[in-house]
């Protein structure tokens, strides 16, 4: 297997298993350094004709604890109507 890459905050791994394929990809910088929305372009050689995909993300609106946390109010421990 091979992985191509020439983004410079862009990291790709890539795991297979008997029956999928997961490929997962992480752009990030270095606190206090720029970050910006990269495209990425996917191409399997030699493989079956993929049946699914699925697209999860992090990001400001997305599975953001520190964001959700600083909308709440940034509070040292949440209450209980607050957990969830």
């Amino acid at each position: 297997m091979w992985v191509k890459a020439t983004h410079v905050t862009v990291d790709t791994r890539v795991v297979c298993a008997e029956s999928d394929t997961t490929i997962l990809f992480t752009n990030f910088a270095l606190p206090r350094h720029p970050i910006e929305t990269a495209l990425l372009k996917v191409t399997l050689n030699n493989a079956v004709a993929p049946l699914q995909a699925t697209i999860l993300h992090i990001d400001q609106e997305h599975a953001n604890a520190i964001h959700r946390w600083q909308n709440m109010g940034e509070h040292e421990y949440l209450s209980a109507a607050e957990r969830p």
